[in-house]
């Protein structure tokens, strides 16, 4: 059977395909896995320290740790393959698996137990050298140490000394002199990294660049040349979809969008569903299949009304039910976030009576392909908007598209991760004012409203709880401008005058955003509290920690009014009850 060249080594990306770049039991000796490997940050650090620990002359248990999918197995299988490493590597026997076990008769517990017998407290000083790199899931790892804690209490300190298991401590990874246990966690190391002008997606960009390269070395380019040998070619959904990626700004924001589906929806992206997305934005399921014959006359069929449904620019936001990517995808649709400037362009469109000359104000380097698809559009005005705003995305249009919320976030993470307090400023006060605002609207700064049982309560009560921020000190400032490895959250902690115990709150994007609101106004209502019920103890707790001694103060609710009375204990023990 004749077989698309394209759609066929696209498909060597599918996490179902058994060819597929990421399965490590298989030698990376197809030409498509040798050249899309992108050397990530913990590539580097996993070499230098499998270099240094093969030449110790003590045992050494290297742990990978890491969750399921996230690139540990790729990443020995790159090791193995590589002649300059191999005879470092090949002084390790490797266990790549830790949830396997070596009979039906015994659980991965007992099998981890074998494996790891020469590390265990009664063998690690018993004078071999035995080197062991162990690939393991963190659950894996806390069930195993939890059984196993007395026959292997050392390594247990080990990991918890580390704090590998704890995704809010961050150390960095490096060779550890002269220590039996060395590690590099996978959790700690993403798919972007932090600078001071926010989130940068080098990983996801180096791929999308190696995989439009045009050059003999890319198997994919070459495949897409064949196809345009084809006398249907200028009709081929996947070409055309291909081609979109030349542009680099194309590429860009799809980078950013993958980046902003791991901060804003919290989307867990391994390795492999990265591959699997790449296939699947360029290869529509519609079409994903090899017989060229069959292709051919298909396409062949195609209204140009109807190939807007399978160009990428368009196709990306439409299928929530492809993957769980494409499912977060359709919640970050420019769309969706409908604004004035977007209805003004809205009404630019559908009022003008040549749309084409609208797009070629907004959008740049339109295709004879993708000029055909818009002037059959003209009857679709709902298609036509969508891809109008879309491909305006893609152009990276920056007027239109500004999301000032994301980029402060992703600043704030990367000066908490820094530990950099003066970074931390504005965020920190934003968190500190919806703090005193979450119960509603205070009289005063540091007043917190207490929460009452009822709404239709005459009355309402202020406490002034006072509260301090614990924040780095100058001397903890991490000097490096570009972080590999981070906590993808932002993470405060505060006390109440009187009080010395701290409370610590952590703030994820969707959390962030809501205090934002409530800064500007926004009242939480009870699906806000039952979503964010951490916070909700969190303020609780400042509340009801701090100085027993404070006053407060109680106000007959008169919008706009001041405070009409307080209630205190004075210096003989009583309480005082006064009108102000």
């Amino acid at each position: 059977m004749n077989k698309h060249p394209l759609v066929y080594e696209l498909q060597k990306l599918k996490d179902s395909s058994k060819e597929a770049v990421a399965h490590s039991d298989i030698s990376n000796d197809d030409a498509l896995k040798q050249y899309l490997h992108i050397e990530r940050h913990v590539e580097s650090v996993l070499r230098n320290i499998v270099q240094k620990a093969s030449q110790a002359p003590h045992p050494v248990l290297l742990l990978i740790c890491g969750n399921v999918g996230d690139g540990k197995s790729h990443l020995l299988s790159c090791l193995n393959n590589d002649a300059e490493l191999r005879p470092f590597y090949q002084s390790f026997k490797v266990h790549n698996d830790a949830t396997e076990s070596f009979s039906p008769d015994e659980s991965c517990i007992q099998t981890l137990t074998y494996v790891l017998e020469p590390f265990s407290d009664e063998n690690l000083d018993g004078g071999h050298v035995s080197k062991q790199i162990l690939a393991i899931n963190l659950g894996t790892l806390s069930n195993f140490l939890e059984e196993r804690k007395d026959q292997f209490s050392k390594l247990k300190d080990f990991v918890e000394n580390q704090g590998i298991l704890e995704l809010a401590q961050v150390k960095k990874d490096e060779y550890r002199e002269g220590n039996s246990f060395q590690y590099v966690n996978f959790t700690n190391y993403h798919f972007f990294e932090l600078t001071e002008d926010g989130a940068q997606p080098t990983i996801f960009s180096k791929l999308l660049d190696r995989l439009v390269l045009q050059e003999n070395s890319n198997p994919v380019y070459v495949a897409y040349e064949k196809v345009l040998t084809y006398e249907w070619s200028d009709r081929c959904p996947v070409r055309y979809n291909y081609e979109f990626l030349f542009d680099p700004n194309h590429r860009a924001m799809i980078a950013d969008l993958l980046v902003k589906a791991i901060i804003k929806e919290k989307q867990i992206i391994s390795f492999r569903h990265l591959l699997n997305f790449v296939h699947d934005i360029l290869v529509p399921y519609q079409f994903s299949y090899e017989d060229l014959d069959q292709y051919g006359k298909d396409i062949k069929g195609l209204w140009f009304k109807g190939r807007v449904r399978y160009y990428t620019p368009y196709y990306i936001f439409e299928h929530p039910t492809l993957s769980k990517i494409f499912a977060t995808l359709t919640n970050l649709d420019p769309c969706a976030n409908r604004d004035e400037k977007l209805d003004e362009l809205a009404i630019q469109l559908f009022t003008s009576t040549k749309p084409i000359e609208v797009f070629e104000m907004h959008v740049q380097n339109i295709t004879l392909y993708l000029h055909k698809i818009i002037e059959a559009l003209n009857s679709d005005q709902d298609a036509l908007f969508k891809l109008f705003i879309r491909l305006a995305f893609f152009q990276s249009n920056r007027e239109f598209f500004i999301d000032p919320y994301f980029q402060a976030f992703t600043k704030a993470l990367y000066a908490f991760n820094r530990k950099d307090a003066l970074g931390l400023r504005s965020t920190n006060e934003i968190v500190k004012a919806a703090v005193e605002k979450w119960n509603g609207s205070t009289h005063g700064k540091n007043n917190v409203m207490l929460p009452s049982a009822s709404k239709r309560y005459k009355y309402r009560v202020f406490k002034n709880i006072g509260l301090h921020s614990i924040l780095p000190s100058p001397d903890q400032k991490v000097n490096e401008t570009v972080l590999h490895q981070f906590y993808p959250q932002l993470q405060f902690e505060f006390r109440s005058t009187g009080n010395q115990a701290t409370q610590r709150i952590d703030i994820d994007y969707a959390l962030y955003m809501l205090l934002c609101k409530i800064n500007q106004g926004y009242r939480p209502n009870t699906l806000d509290r039952n979503n964010y019920i951490n916070f909700v103890r969190f303020v609780d707790l400042l509340i009801n920690t701090g100085n027993t001694d404070s006053m407060l103060y109680v106000d007959e609710i008169n919008l706009g009014g001041p405070l009409d009375y307080s209630f205190s204990q004075n210096e003989y023990g009583e309480y005082v009850f006064e009108k102000l």
